[in-house]
């Protein structure tokens, strides 16, 4: 859950306010086991906005916590790419 609030928080503002739970879950998903420059794209079933995540960076922060992951995200959210 802390995972998917710190997701959350960077996401940016158009596009955070338009995923759900489903959204951030499977962004979180993407974060964790995608391999860095691959990309991972989704439908959301019940709003049909279109995703695609890529990591683009893995790093851990000088005071040991991590790992943290730098990303891209891309949606077409009511036929607009955001």
């Amino acid at each position: 859950i802390w995972l998917g609030a710190v997701v959350g928080s960077q996401v940016g503002a158009t596009i955070g306010r338009h995923m759900d739970e489903h959204d951030r879950d499977r962004l979180v998903s993407v974060l964790e086991t995608q391999r860095t420059s691959t990309a991972s794209t989704w439908v959301n079933p019940d709003t049909g906005y279109n995703y695609t995540a890529t990591p683009t960076r893995t790093y851990e922060e000088p005071d040991g916590t991590g790992p943290c992951r730098e990303f891209t995200i891309d949606a077409s959210i009511g036929g607009k790419t955001e």
